[in-house]
């Protein structure tokens, strides 16, 4: 009985698990990726301070910060993907979240992996280049069909969405998904 109830708790704090130990995972990793990036925004932009320089930036920390944004957006839609392929294992508001994020996910994800317009077979040419630094609260923003994307928000949306997910949010696992005839 007690072995039972250290697995209920383990499932009420990590209701993914119920869902897949490794989407689980993958979003437990992707979360602490976001607050490594937020983290490199916060030290390497800065305002002024009033000297009328404007932003201050440290180029080495935005790179970083870059680099790592550029690999949290393909995870990111990854992870959201396989889960909207599975939706049925999600109760509705769930599920309609995530189909909200895979949309906002996909405006940087397709210029991001593809280095093409998203639905064009056209080359991108300053999509998934940083459009803009904000410092206050320090961002980096994108810009896709004139949508200005900003890091933070979409990196606080994953957030949200993932850290809504309740227990009785899931209500299978993924397996269930795939035809029996489908096992190898």
């Amino acid at each position: 009985m007690e072995k039972r109830l250290n697995i209920e708790e383990m499932l009420n704090q990590n209701p993914l698990v119920a869902f897949s130990l490794y989407t689980d995972i993958q979003c437990r990793t992707l979360q602490i990726l976001g607050e490594e990036i937020l983290a490199c925004l916060d030290a390497g932009i800065e305002p002024d301070g009033g000297t009328g320089r404007g932003t201050i930036c440290n180029g080495e920390v935005i790179d970083r910060g870059y680099g790592q944004f550029w690999l949290w957006v393909l995870g990111t839609y990854e992870v959201v993907r396989t889960m909207c392929q599975a939706e049925q294992c999600f109760s509705q508001p769930v599920a309609d979240n995530l189909r909200a994020l895979k949309r906002r996910l996909a405006d940087l994800r397709i210029p991001f992996a593809k280095q093409g317009l998203r639905g064009k077979r056209v080359p991108v040419h300053a999509e998934p280049s940083i459009y803009g630094i904000v410092d206050s609260p320090p961002d980096l923003h994108f810009e896709e069909k004139g949508q200005v994307i900003s890091a933070r928000e979409l990196i606080g949306e994953f957030a949200v969405v993932m850290g809504s997910i309740m227990r009785g949010d899931v209500l299978a696992d993924h397996r269930t998904t795939y035809s029996n005839d489908a096992h190898v």
